[in-house]
């Protein structure tokens, strides 16, 4: 039988992530058997069995099954998100070609980033799942709020980070909006993403997508001053 260290220092990190790997487990175990039976299908007990716990263990993390689900889609979203902090994402051609032209280099690489990280197949995956689930359970419904204020608030702390370069409150509050509004189109598969769907009808790649997204933004901006918001000029 092995012992755990005795050390002041490293027994909190051990339990720690002994705790963050019994939650994620729980919830990874309570979205199979919601997508295998339906959210009615199936009882807590069967979660912390099928997790190897105890009852009270599943609700020393989560008030409900539905929480329990819902904790997937948080998992995927911050699991992606946390890649924002590491320097390896980098604009795309299409990407480039937008900052350059406007000249608002901070702000649109900032949402071309935090675009391409929630847009990836294992976040857009488990969303539609869970939104499927929603669907078909209404008692979800207001889970799925939860999750998308979550990973605003997330992205927004993440981008307020002086890791990431600390932008403004404002901003780093106003990007992960727009960017949640742009991945919902392509959750409720309003818009196709090659990359996620295949080749269907009106597909775009990755590139294309955040291209879009970000001369949308940059045409709602105006391409050089900020726009005029006084009283129109009489006509002549």
């Amino acid at each position: 039988m092995t012992t755990a260290p005795t050390s002041a220092h490293s027994s909190p990190g051990l339990r720690e992530r002994k705790r963050v790997q019994t939650r994620a487990q729980l919830a990874r175990d309570a979205f199979a058997l919601a997508r295998e039976r339906g959210v009615d299908g199936f009882t807590i007990d069967e979660v912390a069995e099928a997790t190897g716990v105890a009852r009270r263990t599943f609700f020393n993390h989560f008030s409900s099954k539905e929480e329990a689900i819902s904790h997937v889609v948080a998992m995927a979203v911050h699991e992606s998100l946390a890649e924002l902090v590491h320097p390896g994402a980098t604009p795309g051609v299409d990407d480039c070609a937008v900052i350059e032209a406007f000249g608002r280099s901070d702000l649109l690489e900032t949402i071309g980033r935090v675009t391409r990280a929630l847009l990836s197949p294992d976040v857009v995956t488990t969303f539609r799942q869970f939104a499927a689930l929603a669907e078909s359970h209404p008692s979800v419904l207001p889970h799925v709020h939860q999750v998308e204020a979550q990973a605003r608030e997330r992205a927004a702390e993440l981008l307020g980070d002086p890791s990431f370069g600390a932008l403004d409150p404002f901003v780093a509050r106003l990007v992960p909006g727009v960017v949640i509004s742009a991945l919902s189109t392509v959750i409720l598969r309003e818009s196709h993403v090659t990359e996620i769907d295949g080749p269907a009808p009106h597909a775009v790649s990755t590139d294309e997508f955040v291209a879009q997204l970000l001369r949308f933004i940059t045409t709602g901006i105006g391409p050089g001053e900020p726009r005029h918001t006084g009283p129109a000029a009489p006509s002549r």
